[in-house]
């Protein structure tokens, strides 16, 4: 089986495979033209996923068993719509190819995966990846997709090195229930 992870972004999207035993398959990330807008923006983006996934699938034999894509940061001010559309063109291209529903993970959680805190600059999550998986990546984009797809394959496979890596997939795969507030009308005499 083989486990996927996307980095969602405007110019420079990363994507990342891995198998069951953590191995590398793909680590790469997309370079979109300045010049790319709206609907031409997405279908590049999409067709760049779809076609690196349908390639390792090929060359692999085998399918993916779970993919992750990153969620947006809470007080984030960059362009959370189109960053919506580039999400929604990707979980439906994949769906519809794959069948596959990709989980959504927030970027503390991928921090806390990768490096034990939720609060991780960018060179400590590459920093993480190099030295907890072996990889040598530079590229933030290509590094939070690689931690998503490690994600990717700690749920599938349930096995973790680090106490932090379970708890992050315990929370993903258990999310608490939202509660449910009570509301109150005033009632009318009658």
């Amino acid at each position: 089986m083989l486990y996927l992870g996307i980095d969602q972004s405007l110019q420079s999207p990363g994507l990342a495979i891995v198998d069951e035993q953590g191995k590398t398959i793909q680590v790469s990330h997309l370079s979109v033209s300045e010049k790319k807008r709206g609907v031409e923006r997405l279908a590049t983006i999409v067709a760049w996923v779809t076609t690196n996934v349908r390639l390792s699938i090929a060359q692999q034999g085998c399918l993916v068993a779970q993919g992750c894509l990153e969620g947006y940061s809470v007080n984030s001010s960059n362009r959370p719509y189109d960053l919506g559309e580039v999400s929604g063109a990707i979980r439906v291209a994949l769906y519809q190819e794959l069948g596959l529903i990709l989980t959504v993970v927030e970027p503390a959680r991928l921090k806390k995966f990768a490096t034990g805190k939720g609060i991780a600059t960018k060179e400590e999550v590459i920093h993480a990846v190099n030295t907890a998986w072996g990889a040598s990546l530079h590229q933030t984009d290509e590094a939070d997709a690689y931690v998503l797809a490690q994600i990717a394959k700690a749920m599938g496979t349930q096995s973790f090195t680090r106490r932090c890596q379970a708890e992050v997939v315990r929370d993903l795969q258990n999310p608490p229930r939202k509660r449910r507030r009570l509301r109150t009308t005033p009632t009318k005499n009658l």
